[in-house]
């Protein structure tokens, strides 16, 4: 078999007269090719060239200088002559295909691999009925030449957007192309002379949208010193505004964060992270929002924004256990005070069964109703992701008193449960708030107690 040897040949980039500045490399390693055929188009990645080769449906990889250095993947359902175009997008190759159909139409898909050269998915081209070529990604879309006639856009989930005549009036049929300096420059093999051609990116009217978010929607244990991480489909600028983050049980602001400010970093690339200016607390829910004037693409396309509360809501880590196996909080701003001493009270008033400053039972002289006492009597500090009878109790006593935490399952009247949850913390914040008790946090200490059994 007689080796076909062709050159990649590498003329300056920003000139219209397409000059000669450098030596050819050599990519001979692929046999058997045919021209104008088998070589059809390469992409970088990662400071290499892959260059497909539609004759043994693979796809090589040449180091910057040149030198040949393996064969990367082979090309799911190819076929000789049918495979086209490649580029780089996001951590994966796109390569254009066409195939044959009974009534010898093409039919036009893409083809999405990782950058190991796993198969992930196919597109169809839908509105696409002649054959694609070369491929490119820009600036949010993709575009694809279709017959040397035809640009084609599409977005990246490959929806038609719009199209564009390439073909200069009749005189130019352009088989690849790629973008440089928001320009794309096309070159033809129609005549025994290349030719550059430079025509105009088209407008960019595509707002840019989230790829991920970390923690990703409906994340748990998340660490509570971690940061939030949106990773967009393009590059996007800070402009102005706020990222709100909640507290879910209540609808409360936990932070706001200003977007020009030092916490936001990553503009001008397709990662944006908020560093958090205080860790948030364990076992809670939390969902963010985003102002819609935040950030925008280099065409001023702005980001929609985030305004509900499921778009992206996670929960932190639960507590650690203590050693009796009931959840204790690692740190709280409220110190637990236990009935420890046994000098009588002095700050108990009449509506108090313990006093606020030692937590030891008030003198039965100081009852709230000698005719009615507490059924209960609490001796002990509860609080979110505490497992203990008590709450049961608590739970008993904030139902029966009005403060319902529920109507129905766990937590409901007759339904009470050892575990002070969410729906505990809620209920006891409104009975704080009702008994005038400050600061009303959810936290049931000497104080909260003071007042039950009123």
């Amino acid at each position: 078999m007689i080796t076909s040897i062709y050159l990649v040949v590498k003329h300056q980039p920003c000139s219209s007269d397409g000059t000669y500045t450098s030596s050819s490399f050599d990519v001979s390693a692929t046999d058997g090719a045919v021209f104008g055929q088998s070589l059809p188009d390469f992409t970088v990645y990662n400071n290499n060239f892959y260059q497909l080769n539609s004759e043994d449906l693979e796809v090589y990889v040449y180091d910057n200088t040149g030198t040949y250095t393996t064969t990367h993947f082979g090309i799911l359902g190819g076929a000789i002559s049918n495979t086209i175009g490649i580029t780089y997008y996001n951590n994966h190759f796109y390569i254009t295909q066409y195939i044959s159909v009974d009534d010898g139409a093409p039919e036009a898909e893409v083809y999405k691999y990782t950058t190991a050269g796993v198969y992930v998915s196919t597109y169809d081209l839908t509105g696409v009925a002649d054959y694609p070529g070369a491929i490119e990604y820009y600036d949010g879309s993709f575009y694809i030449l279709v017959s040397g006639e035809t640009l084609y856009q599409f977005n990246t989930d490959f929806n038609l957007i719009d199209t564009f005549d390439v073909t200069n009036s009749g005189a130019f049929y352009p088989s690849g192309m790629t973008v440089y300096d928001d320009q794309f420059w096309m070159i033809s093999t129609s005549t025994d002379t290349a030719y550059l051609f430079e025509g105009n990116v088209p407008a960019d009217a595509i707002a840019p949208t989230v790829d991920t978010f970390s923690p990703s929607d409906g994340a748990t244990e998340v660490a509570v010193d971690a940061n939030l991480v949106i990773t967009f489909n393009e590059a996007v600028d800070v402009e102005s505004g706020n990222i709100i983050i909640y507290d879910a049980s209540n609808d409360s602001v936990v932070e706001t964060i200003d977007v020009t400010s030092g916490l936001v970093t990553g503009t001008g690339t397709i990662t944006i992270t908020v560093n958090l200016s205080a860790n948030l607390e364990q076992g809670e829910n939390y969902y963010v929002q985003i102002d819609a004037t935040a950030f925008d693409d280099a065409a001023s396309n702005g980001f929609v924004g985030v305004v509900d509360e499921t778009t992206w809501n996670f929960s932190t880590v639960p507590a650690p256990r203590s050693s009796s196996g009931s959840y204790r909080r690692v740190t709280h701003s409220i110190p637990l005070i236990h009935p420890t001493s046994t000098t009588p009270p002095t700050d108990c008033l009449p509506s108090y069964n313990f006093s606020p400053s030692t937590g030891v039972k008030c003198p039965t002289s100081n009852p709230t109703n000698p005719s009615e006492p507490s059924a209960f009597q609490f001796l002990t500090n509860l609080f979110l992701g505490m497992n203990h009878p008590d709450v049961l109790k608590l739970q008993q006593y904030l139902n029966a008193h009005g403060f319902t935490l529920t109507t129905t399952g766990p937590g409901s009247i007759d339904n009470e449960t050892n575990m002070f949850g969410s729906l505990t913390k809620k209920a006891l914040i409104k009975f704080q708030l009702a008994k005038g008790i400050t600061p009303a946090v959810g936290y049931f200490g000497p104080v909260t107690r003071g007042v039950v059994g009123k």
